[in-house]
């Protein structure tokens, strides 16, 4: 196991520090205070979010995962956890958050079908069968009791609001009836693309290469404003 010791003198490795960086995976790691110490070691961090995730879908529960059995599991002490991050929800809610691709930077706002488009593209379909087995647990933790993952609401409530925020455009350009439910609108983007390429329960569907576009075209067919609006 990792001691502490270990843990901080990791950033002292110049060589290593000076070396290229891959730019290409963009999932988010934890950050470091500024004024905090020393920086942490990306490496360390990955671990424990993988190791986070592991024992989700190990254990089929959010809440049955602990500190001490992340530590184990990723080779680091319980402190190098705490240091990265303040509590068990802020590390679950970190890792269940780096599964997920970041959204469109912009968007065009020509037109909401294009927007819903880039947006539905930008959703990850490479799912592994452990990411798949940490969304069932993190959604059936959630039927049961929803504040159990406060912080883990936090960004998928703000991905949900971009989303909504995209549609409602679309109400004011005139694309879309004004007396919609936005909410329910919300849902039936979502809800499709997570049950054919998350819980794959249309196999038929899954890796169809027009899904987002035909998602996307029957959403609008139902709450697209005619002429008569």
């Amino acid at each position: 196991m990792k001691d502490d010791q270990a843990d901080e003198h990791e950033p002292n490795l110049a060589k290593a520090n000076d070396a290229p960086r891959d730019t290409s995976d963009t999932r988010p790691r934890p950050a470091t205070p500024a004024g905090r110490g020393r920086p942490r070691c990306a490496s360390t961090s990955t671990a424990i979010l993988e190791a986070t995730l592991d024992l989700i879908a190990d254990l089929g529960s959010i809440q049955a995962v602990s500190i001490e059995a992340v530590a184990a599991k990723a080779g680091v002490s319980k402190a190098t956890i705490y240091r990265r991050w303040p509590n068990k929800s802020a590390l679950l809610s970190e890792a269940i958050h780096s599964m997920k691709q970041p959204l469109p930077a912009e968007l065009p706002g020509r037109s909401i079908r294009e927007d819903l488009i880039l947006i539905g593209k930008s959703f990850r379909t490479d799912f592994s069968e452990r990411d798949r087995a940490v969304i069932r647990a993190m959604t059936l933790e959630l039927a049961v009791n929803p504040t159990a993952m406060s912080e883990g609401h936090k960004p998928l409530d703000k991905r949900r609001e971009f989303i909504r925020a995209v549609i409602a455009a679309g109400i004011e350009r005139g694309e879309v009836r004004p007396d919609i439910d936005l909410q329910l609108a919300l849902a039936m983007f979502i809800s499709p693309l997570m049950a054919i390429n998350i819980y794959q329960v249309f196999p038929d569907l899954h890796g169809r290469e027009d899904l987002v576009e035909s998602v996307v075209d029957n959403l609008l067919a139902g709450i697209a404003a005619t002429t008569e609006d």
